[in-house]
């Protein structure tokens, strides 16, 4: 897994309480080690990288979640 691959969350994730999309997929930003665990820095979207989840200024929303929490779905290095 490496900067701009794409991953699929093990589990739903919705951002807010009020929000009723939930997201299913993310584009790696980076990773980070935590002591002894790793970190995914993501950006939410959909299921081909493309409609990237933003704030009401249209910059994504930066996302972390444990490498226990994904799984990898597919190389973007490559396109």
């Amino acid at each position: 897994m490496r900067e701009g691959d794409l991953i699929r969350l093990k589990e739903p994730f919705t951002p807010t309480p009020v929000s009723l999309r939930p997201y299913y997929f993310g584009q790696v930003v980076a990773l980070v080690t935590v002591g002894s665990n790793t970190a995914v820095l993501v950006y939410l979207c959909d299921r081909d990288g493309l409609a990237i989840l933003t704030d009401e200024k249209s910059e994504p929303i930066l996302y972390s979640f444990w490498v226990c929490e994904v799984e990898f779905w597919c190389d973007r290095a490559s396109s």
